[in-house]
C-alpha cells in the first residue's frame, strides 16, 4: 500500500492550521485532526485486506457506512466485503482479492496482509504513515 495514501487523506480537507496526529498500534493506524478522529487504517492480522474506517470530513461528518464493522439500525447488511474505504481487485492471476469474507464462500480468495509499519510522523499541517502490505497466501 502506498504510504502516501494516509498523507493524502489526512491533508485533503485539513484547514491550514490543523494539527495532524497519527498513532500506530499492532493492527491499526489512527489519524486525528485537531484532536478529533478523522479515520483509522485497520490492518487486521487475521483479516483479509486493509481498510479505512470510519472516513470523516474535516468537519467530522462520517462518509462511510458502518456495516459490517458495526451494526447500525437502518443500514443494509449487503456486501460484507465492503469495509469502509478499501482497495482490491476481483481477479489477479485467478485469485479473488475483492469478495474475501469467509461467509461468502468465494473460490480462490486471497488476502492483503500488513508486512510492517514504517515511519509515523505527526505535524502541525500534515502527517505521514508508512504501512507496507503484501499479498497473502490464497485461502483454502
Amino acid at each position: 500500500m502506498n504510504r502516501n495514501v494516509l498523507l493524502l487523506l489526512a491533508t485533503a480537507t485539513v484547514p491550514v492550521s490543523a494539527q495532524v496526529n497519527i498513532t500506530a498500534a499492532a493492527d491499526r493506524i489512527a489519524v486525528e485532526i485537531d484532536g478529533k478522529p478523522y479515520t483509522t487504517l485497520f490492518l487486521p492480522v487475521e483479516g483479509n485486506k486493509p481498510y479505512l474506517y470510519p472516513l470523516s470530513t474535516a468537519s467530522g461528518v462520517v462518509v462511510t457506512r458502518h456495516y459490517p464493522m458495526e451494526d447500525v439500525a437502518g443500514e443494509t447488511h449487503d456486501h460484507p466485503h465492503h469495509r469502509g474505504l478499501f482497495f482490491a481487485h476481483g481477479d489477479i492471476n485467478g485469485y479473488n482479492f475483492w469478495a474475501t469474507e469467509k461467509s461468502q464462500k468465494t473460490a480462490n480468495t486471497a488476502s492483503m496482509r500488513l508486512k510492517k509499519i514504517g515511519e509515523i510522523k505527526s505535524g502541525p499541517k500534515s502527517g505521514r504513515s508508512g504501512p507496507r502490505c503484501r499479498a497473502g497466501e490464497p485461502s483454502a
